[in-house]
């Protein structure tokens, strides 16, 4: 009989036995095949946007280069700084800015995973496998972050989806709007044909879940203290620097 105490403490065990589950459900052909299948229909009719309006596709050209990631790390990062600052106390202020800067160490580790397991899985972005597409990186010069032959999974999709995931615990009204995000950016993603919808929804999905579970049941939750101490420690130190430029002054 299933004991499902203990299960409710190991959901870890339970993602990764339904990720399992998926892979080999995968090796089957006419499964393969379906999975395929939607992921050429999405692909096409996500793409049949682009070609219409020139603004519009630079725009999403731009915003899936570095730089667009680089803007949008910056937008995010102010997000996080302002939702700390606006705490109400001092206490509240370093337990938020703990907490994302804590996810933050936690994302980038998941990340690199994410990309090493890339170069194991190859796969040919839409880009790169259908001949009729409209390629915006030819069309207009723009070198679109992404490796055209590593597209599963996606990191992007990966970082967007965990960030939502884990501010939902904390803070509500924050994880609407990191889901609202990761929506559009994952939806210019596939779009511009970057990543296949399994990428995100078998690939990034699932891996999130699971980190997010993995934290949550282990005690990787504990270094979240660590984070704050840190944390702690800095603002006790730009307090002190703070007062001793006052007496200097005064």
């Amino acid at each position: 009989m299933i004991n499902l105490k203990v299960l409710s403490g190991r959901r870890w065990l339970v993602v990764l036995g339904a990720a399992f589950a998926m892979a080999l459900l995968n090796m089957n052909h006419t499964i393969h095949g379906a999975i395929m299948n939607v992921d050429t229909q999405v692909a096409i009719k996500m793409n049949s946007i682009l070609g219409i309006n020139p603004i519009l596709d630079e725009t999403l050209a731009w915003s899936s280069t570095r730089l667009g990631d680089a803007f949008m790390f910056t937008c995010l990062s102010l997000l996080f700084f302002v939702h700390a600052l606006r705490g109400g106390s001092h206490n509240e202020t370093i337990k938020r800015l703990s907490y994302w800067i804590w996810l933050a160490m936690l994302c980038l580790i998941i990340y690199m995973i994410s990309c090493a397991s890339e170069y194991l899985i190859k796969r040919n972005t839409p880009i790169f496998s259908l001949h009729h597409f409209y390629n915006l990186q030819t069309k207009y010069g723009v070198m679109l972050h992404s490796c055209p032959t590593s597209s599963f999974p996606s990191g992007h999709g990966l970082a967007y989806i965990f960030f939502a995931m884990m501010a939902w615990q904390q803070y509500f009204r924050v994880s609407l709007l990191l889901w609202c995000l990761a929506f559009i950016m994952l939806s210019v993603r596939l779009i511009v044909g970057l990543h296949w919808l399994s990428d995100i929804m078998i690939g990034s999905l699932f891996l999130s879940t699971l980190f997010v579970t993995l934290i949550g049941d282990t005690s990787l939750k504990n270094t979240y203290k660590l984070s704050e101490q840190a944390v702690s420690r800095v603002f006790g130190m730009l307090s002190d620097w703070r007062d001793r430029c006052c007496e200097v002054i005064i």
